[in-house]
This record gives C-alpha cells, sequence and structure tokens, in this order.
C-alpha cells in the first residue's frame, strides 16, 4: 500500500468510528493519453476520497453525497456510480495540478545537476 494512502486512511479512522471499515479501490483511467492511477476510499458510502499515486503524487480530492441523493444512489458512492465519480476526480486531479508537479520536477532535476 502507498504510504500517502495508508497516512490518509489513518485520519479517516482517527476522524471517525474505527469500528467502521476503509474500503480502498485501486483505480485507473487515461487522459490526454496519459495514464493515471490512484487510489479511492470511503469510510461509509456517503464520502469518497481519491488520491492521485502516479504519475505524480501528493494531491487528494474528495466528494461527499447528500442523503437527499440517496434516492437516485441507494448504495451512495458503493456502486458504479461511485467508480465513476472517482475516475472523475481522478482526471481532475492529473488536469488541475500536472503544471505544477512538471515544475516541481524540472526544479529538482536542475538543483541536482548544479
Amino acid at each position: 500500500m502507498n504510504e500517502e494512502v495508508g497516512l490518509k486512511i489513518n485520519e479517516y479512522r482517527q476522524k471517525y468510528d474505527t469500528k467502521i471499515p476503509v474500503w480502498m479501490e485501486f483505480i485507473e483511467t487515461e487522459v490526454e493519453k496519459q495514464k493515471i492511477s490512484g487510489t479511492k476510499f470511503h469510510v461509509g458510502s456517503g464520502d469518497i476520497t481519491v488520491i492521485i499515486t502516479s504519475p505524480f503524487s501528493g494531491f487528494n480530492s474528495g466528494l461527499h453525497m447528500p442523503t437527499f441523493s440517496r434516492g437516485a444512489f441507494p448504495d451512495g458512492f458503493n456502486s458504479d456510480y461511485g467508480r465513476q465519480q472517482g475516475k472523475a476526480l481522478l482526471k481532475e486531479l492529473y488536469v488541475e495540478h500536472k503544471e505544477y508537479a512538471a515544475t516541481v520536477k524540472a526544479k529538482e532535476v536542475n538543483e541536482a545537476l548544479v
């Protein structure tokens, strides 16, 4: 398990009742011919968090499903809908942070060369 994912799960376990299990699912998708990997996890079925793990890491995002939406999605994020939303969050994380991650990587390479 990715160390960052393990730390995030521990945060959830501290925030919520530790008797509630944390579900994890590794997800992959593609944007602009770039393979993107991440981890979707949730406590219960009304909240999900996605962490991008490749091609860079360090960013996460989440969604909450209000109770009134449960009529349309009775299983909440514990369904195909949850997988779709997880992949959508993963794509958003990639698009929003790819330039920043590239800048940081370039800076690290330049510092190593000096």
